[in-house]
Order: C-alpha cells, then sequence, then structure tokens
C-alpha cells in the first residue's frame, strides 16, 4: 500500500498516456492531484458514461466514493491515485 496521509492506494499514474485495467479487472480511482500551474484534466476514453474532470492548478482531490473505470488519461503534470480490482 502507498499512503499519502490521507489516500491508501496500491498505485500511483502520472502523466499522458492511456493506463487500462488489465482483462477482467477495474480500476477505482480515489483522487487527483494537479501539479501544473494551469488547469488540467483527467479523461476517460474507454468509459463514455464519464465526463472528463477538469482540476484546478494545484488542487488535489479526494474523492468520497471511487470512480469506476476500465481506462483513463491524465495530463502531463496529472497523478492519479487508484486501485486496481477484479471487475
Amino acid at each position: 500500500m502507498i499512503s499519502n496521509d490521507h489516500l491508501l492506494v496500491n498505485r500511483i499514474a502520472t502523466g499522458n498516456a492511456n493506463i487500462s485495467a488489465g482483462a477482467g479487472k477495474v480500476f477505482h480511482v480515489v483522487g487527483v492531484h494537479n501539479a501544473s500551474s494551469s488547469n488540467e484534466t483527467l479523461s476517460f476514453p474507454d468509459d463514455s458514461r464519464l465526463d472528463a474532470f477538469t482540476i484546478t492548478a494545484g488542487a488535489h482531490l479526494s474523492l468520497s466514493y471511487p470512480v469506476a473505470c476500465k481506462s483513463f488519461t491524465p495530463a502531463a503534470d496529472v497523478a492519479v491515485f487508484y486501485y486496481e480490482l477484479q471487475g
């Protein structure tokens, strides 16, 4: 487990590449951090029911309930805190 003092996660991903869950698995996104001085996005290209998040410059978003998705694409300066679980 990885802890950033308030989120327990088993994975952290950053920047500009599509991250996809393994076969039969799903991600549960529990937090997002934007290290940029500009607003940035987190999109969910394989989950049409989910809209992209816009994260304010320098902001951290801790989700009360995880976002379940099959994949996500963070902008370059965005870190995503998540679990990968059986779907």
